[in-house]
């Protein structure tokens, strides 16, 4: 009996334990959930504020205000005739004169003079379509990350047939055909200079990059007069390069993000799973408040990066970069999930800042190629040195590449060389040369100009 009672008395203690244990645990999840839940309510009115400051000052934060401000940015007029152009590209017709083309589809100059004959009015209407050089208001429905861009393959092919009408003019030795197709590259190649996402920009540096790839051959071809390399310099001063719209990139990112991280259900293809340091939590909440204030911050500072000096740019994208991932690898366990999405696109933005850079410097090449060819039309001789040309009032100190110091630059017999360097491979211009190999070479084995540029892989 006495047993009995014992082990009765011991059970309800125990019971009462395991109840107040209980009790405790319930009201710990439920004080970490209000805490929560006050956290996440203090983050979301910070949203709201930040939010209203953006749509105050005219930034879309949604995909409907992100169709808005694209439309506000292009013209509408001129959608017609290029679907039209693209519409006749896709066609089996043009399908069947491409055939042998080189850039198309393979590599006979007979092709390529075939092709050339038989799209004559049609590159005609494509030359006076990119002299208007408007930004063009495509016809798509933005869906963040899901967006449709197909008119950039499209412009991209329009590219590769300006490029092989150039190809055909070198040959022939027809500056004004070589100078009109240049001046349509790149007046292409600024059709969607107001595409707000970085994907799309991303493709237009191709197209960018096709025209600059153009005049690199016409100066080292001598095919162009002094008026037309004079008129080239004038046109790529006055146009709006890459790099400059990182601002208008970032807040079209910025947009599509939001819509992202705002609705996570409806974009699957948007995978946390890859993000390295995911934990537990994550696996119940895949991004908070606190995770979307952190993008909006992100983008705020890719935003006010200073665009006009490429040394202070490249400095502030790596800072910005190291600075997140100090930050994401400093936090709590618990905090990890305020970082998921902001985590994952840091590397995204940074390789993007990373492919402006390139171009621009790529572009400064070319300028300075370009007023060495037009120095050497004007005078009858290359310039000794960069500084020289202020004689045709082009300042190279204001078209350095990365680290302050000028392009490479060497007269030596009457044979020019001008080279620059990937910044990856070298911070600073290389005392001498990248060495002069098959890809210097283009038709004329004893051109007096080379431009050099060491890519990341010529040293592979």
């Amino acid at each position: 009996m006495m047993n009995s009672a014992s082990f009765r008395s011991r059970a309800k203690i125990c019971l009462r334990i395991f109840g107040v244990l209980t009790i405790l645990l319930i009201l710990a999840i439920s004080g970490l959930l209000i805490a929560w839940g006050v956290r996440e309510s203090g983050d979301r009115k910070i949203l709201r504020d930040k939010y209203a400051a953006l749509r105050a000052r005219g930034a879309p934060v949604d995909n409907a205000s992100l169709t808005r401000w694209y439309q506000s940015m292009t013209d509408a007029t001129d959608v017609a005739a290029w679907q039209s152009i693209f519409l006749e590209m896709r066609s089996q017709e043009f399908s069947q004169w491409c055939t042998g083309v080189a850039g198309l589809d393979s590599q006979t100059e007979k092709a390529e003079r075939n092709l050339i004959e038989n799209t004559e009015l049609l590159r005609r209407r494509i030359r006076e379509l990119a002299a208007r050089r408007v930004p063009i208001q495509f016809v798509k429905s933005f869906d963040s990350i899901n967006t449709q861009l197909p008119h950039l393959q499209d412009l991209k092919r329009v590219q590769q047939l300006l490029a092989i009408e150039f190809h055909a003019a070198l040959i022939d030795r027809e500056p004004q055909t070589c100078y009109s197709t240049i001046n349509a590259m790149l007046g292409v190649a600024q059709l969607c200079s107001k595409e707000p996402l970085f994907v799309s920009q991303l493709a237009n540096i191709v197209l960018h990059e096709q025209a600059l790839r153009t005049i690199h051959q016409a100066i080292e071809q001598d095919v162009l007069n002094e008026e037309q390399i004079d008129q080239l310099l004038r046109t790529m001063s006055s146009e709006e390069i890459a790099l400059h719209r990182l601002p208008q990139m970032a807040q079209g990112e910025r947009s599509a993000m939001i819509e992202v991280a705002e609705n996570l259900v409806k974009y699957p293809g948007f995978d946390m799973t890859s993000y390295s340091e995911r934990t537990p939590l994550e696996l119940l909440v895949q991004t908070t408040n606190r995770d979307i204030v952190h993008l909006l911050e992100f983008y705020e500072a890719v935003e006010n990066f200073d665009v006009w000096d490429i040394d202070v740019l490249q400095f502030q994208s790596l800072e910005h970069s190291k600075e997140i991932d100090n930050r994401v690898r400093s936090a709590e366990t618990w905090e990890k999930t305020d970082w998921a999405i902001t985590a994952r696109l840091t590397p995204s933005v940074i390789t993007m800042v990373e492919a402006l850079l390139l171009n621009a410097v790529q572009e400064r090449l070319i300028r300075t190629a370009l007023a060495i060819r037009l120095y050497q039309k004007r005078f009858g001789r290359y310039p000794e040195d960069l500084e020289s040309l202020k004689g045709v009032g082009f300042d190279s100190d204001r078209w350095k590449p990365w680290g302050g110091k000028p392009f490479g630059y060497r007269v030596c017999d009457g044979e020019v060389i001008l080279w620059g360097t990937h910044p990856q491979e070298a911070p600073l211009t290389t005392e001498d040369p990248p060495q002069l190999d098959e890809r210097s070479v283009l038709l004329d084995q004893q051109k007096k100009l080379h431009i050099l540029f060491a890519l990341q892989e010529a040293s592979r």
